[in-house]
């Protein structure tokens, strides 16, 4: 289990809300894909989008669901507050809550879909145990997380500038296999892809989870200020990546999965 500091991890992305859209490459390319295993032969009456960030999935949602009931649930209040004057006419039910406790009742949902969300709770168990709550029988969870060796470049990277932690932890697939066993949920589908971005300099990458808020170490508190000399070791350390290209490759670990409720 992963300590983390939920207050600074809503902090960090409230901030990014204005320009999260601007530079959510990977989380469109991933939600995208995730949109694929939404089932198709039923009509939930009510879906839950959990970690809704700023509504872009929502919408999607609401597109592939006409009739249903759309709840949307943040635990970053900015964002929420962005989603909710950007899409007035949505007639979603904007909820702050963390998805290890949510403000929902017991059996009162059919389908929740989350993606690249959940990697920033304490642990998958829980999450899965919350879901099967809120629940009701024969209602999906489509999700997205972040698996072991996201990022592992810029670990390793950093590795060799000081022995702090400046790249988060994530579970595998086998906590994630022991964690829907413990829930009691039925495991449709589970899956690990990487998914690689490119950039032309270290500093594209850093800026980009910076804007996205994705730079909040979840664990061990790091070494306090990055001086300009352990960014210039970082750089150096990181070129043994770059492809024939002359682009800098940065992979995330991604974890498909589709339960089913009994």
């Amino acid at each position: 289990m992963i300590l983390v500091d939920k207050e600074k991890v809503a902090r960090s992305f409230s901030r990014a809300a204005q320009q999260y859209d601007s530079v959510a490459k990977l989380q469109r390319l991933v939600g995208n894909r995730l949109m694929s295993f939404l089932p198709s032969h039923v009509e939930p009456r009510v879906i839950l989008d959990l970690g809704c960030g700023t509504g872009y999935f929502t919408t999607k949602l609401a597109r592939v669901y006409e009739t249903s009931q759309l709840l949307a649930c943040d635990i970053a209040m900015g964002m929420l507050q962005f989603a909710r004057q950007r899409y007035q006419k949505l007639g979603a039910t904007w909820l702050s809550g963390d998805a290890e406790q949510l403000p929902i009742r017991s059996q009162s949902v059919d389908l929740v879909f989350s993606s690249l969300a959940i990697q920033w709770c304490s642990s998958p168990a829980a999450v899965f145990s919350e879901i099967s709550r809120v629940l009701r029988p024969g209602g999906y969870f489509v999700f997205t997380t972040l698996g072991a060796g996201t990022l592992n470049e810029l670990r390793d990277a950093w590795s060799q500038v000081d022995s702090y932690n400046h790249v988060n932890h994530y579970p595998g697939m086998l906590a994630h296999e022991k964690a829907i066993q413990q829930s009691g949920l039925e495991q449709l589908m589970l899956e690990r892809q990487p998914c690689t971005m490119h950039y032309q300099e270290l500093s594209q990458l850093t800026r980009e989870l910076k804007s996205l808020g994705a730079n909040t170490v979840l664990e061990a508190p790091s070494s306090g200020l990055t001086t300009f000399r352990r960014l210039r070791h970082l750089r150096q350390a990181y070129e043994r990546y770059r492809n024939d290209d002359g682009n800098l490759p940065a992979t995330y670990q991604v974890i498909y999965g589709v339960l089913k409720k009994k």
